[in-house]
């Protein structure tokens, strides 16, 4: 009997990835649309595209950003850095973090404890606090993990 995986993922990742996307398309059609219609500052248009190249991989990464708990492990896909998968046999004790961001702002996440001794963090699951849902929404990660793993490893 196979079960479903469980997926876990930010809740406003999807919202975000098409905001991204939305600011991508309108910053690739300028550029674009002065070449199109030979507006006289077109060449300096092109100084947009590095900008819509970095906000087209800010939004594939946002909309690909998840963790999905199956009988494989704890497996974080990503198609931007090395995908991480951690045997539920590796995985020693999942716990609750919180770190320091840039201009004062405390992101709330989830770090996994290894057999080795030796830590990372899920970089997908982290919530900034000033988020109302932040606490609840980690608790409730934490405790998907938690039930995968005992679901898994019995």
């Amino acid at each position: 009997m196979s079960e479903d995986p469980v997926v876990l993922r930010h809740h406003d990742a999807v919202g975000q990835a098409k905001l991204f996307a939305a600011f991508s398309i309108v910053l690739f059609a300028i550029p674009l649309l002065a070449f199109v219609f030979n507006a006289p500052p077109k060449w300096w248009l092109l100084a947009l595209v590095p900008a819509a190249l970095l906000t087209s991989y800010f939004a594939m990464r946002l909309l690909t950003m998840k963790v999905v708990l199956d009988g494989r492990g704890l497996n974080e896909p990503a198609p931007f850095r090395p995908t991480v998968v951690t045997p539920w046999d590796d995985c020693v004790r999942v716990r609750r973090t919180e770190d320091k961001g840039a201009m004062g702002l405390v992101f709330l996440g989830i770090a996994v404890e290894h057999q080795g001794g030796w830590k990372h963090q899920i970089v997908a699951l982290n919530m900034n606090t000033r988020d109302p849902s932040a606490e609840r929404t980690v608790e409730d990660w934490l405790k998907a993990i938690r039930d995968a793993k005992r679901r898994y490893t019995r």
